[in-house]
């Protein structure tokens, strides 16, 4: 994982893209970024997928859940205590 200079205010672990090992989820309130950087299994996350905020959208929070009942994990943020983002 690259380092990045960005303040992490939230954090979520899960297996976002269903192959059997964990990945991290970072949100930054400060930069307006989302991370999501998918794991190997071995202890390493090679592969980011990074997502800039539309406009002054900052993320204030971050959840994971089968949130539509489809049976696949969920990554939500919560935007600004109104306006929920589903992305993943």
């Amino acid at each position: 994982m690259t380092s990045y200079p960005d303040l992490i205010t939230e954090h979520a672990i899960a297996d976002f893209n269903r192959d059997g090992h964990l990945d991290l989820a970072f949100i930054s309130t400060i930069y307006n970024r989302r991370r999501v950087f998918l794991g190997n299994g071995k202890g390493v996350f090679p592969t980011e997928v990074t997502s800039e905020a539309d406009g002054f959208t900052f993320p204030e929070k971050i959840s994971v859940g089968d949130f539509d009942n489809d049976n696949k994990l969920d990554l939500v943020l919560l935007i600004n205590e109104v306006k929920v983002q589903h992305i993943l």
